[in-house]
């Protein structure tokens, strides 16, 4: 993810209608975060772009702290316009591809009981 991404990247967190606005709230912390403190290690974010080049989804994702080899996947959100396209699973495809790259053996994924989720 890269600076110029932030604003399109807020843009699907929001467009979604899946957060609270808490969750917003929280989610454009984390970037700001991610973009204004590059030597931070809690979290990385990364982005999904369409054969344009247009951002269509984001994931957050870290190592589980204090684990050795647990990671989580924090966040992520595709563009209601381009669901069902494969995003997400390109996402999470090249996640699970970093943590086995990086020596890691499990990713976490937690969801609220939202039905949306």
């Amino acid at each position: 993810m890269k600076r110029e991404d932030r604003e399109r990247v807020l843009e699907i967190v929001q467009a979604t209608e899946i957060f609270t606005p808490e969750e917003i709230f929280f989610a454009r912390e984390q970037v700001d975060i991610y973009l204004d403190q590059p030597h931070q290690r809690d979290y990385f974010l990364v982005v999904a772009e369409d054969d344009a080049g247009r951002v269509v989804g984001y994931m957050s994702y870290g190592q589980t702290p204090l684990t050795d080899a647990g990671y989580d996947l924090y966040w992520m959100a595709v563009a209601p316009d381009a669901q069902g396209r494969g995003y997400g699973r390109e996402l999470t495809s090249w996640l699970e591809g970093r943590v086995k790259e990086a020596g890691g053996r499990w990713i976490m994924i937690e969801t609220s009981s939202m039905p949306k989720y």
